[in-house]
């Protein structure tokens, strides 16, 4: 049976352990750099598992998301790039004050992970 649970809120106050933590990038405050390093701190503790993975996400189309990623990328044990177009739905859905979102609706993100 699968399990999971999630957990919002700060994640220096009181990290579970689990078999992987996954988060999105939210700079300044919120960098994939200051996550992994908290991570390995507690995992050099003892405090999460040794076999834990680090899963996180970049957004292609974001020059953070991309920095992170040329620093992050080498330690990563695998990834994958997912490139997705849905623009015609974006049109579709979209009043005409907001169409201009739709420009974000193609793109690629890369899923990877750090053990």
């Amino acid at each position: 049976s699968s399990r999971f649970s999630v957990l919002c809120n700060r994640y220096q106050n009181g990290l579970p352990d689990a078999d992987v933590y996954t988060w999105w990038e939210q700079p300044p405050s919120f960098s994939d750099g200051a996550v992994m390093q908290f991570l390995q701190q507690q995992q050099a503790k003892g405090a999460i598992r040794s076999t834990a993975e680090a899963v996180f996400l970049v957004d292609t189309s974001f020059r953070l998301d991309r920095k992170s990623w040329a620093t992050l990328g080498p330690l990563a044990s695998w990834h994958v790039r997912v490139p997705f177009d849905e623009r015609a739905r974006c049109r579709s859905k979209s009043t005409k004050k907001m169409m201009y979102l739709c420009a974000r609706a193609r793109g690629e993100f890369i899923v990877a992970a750090v053990p």
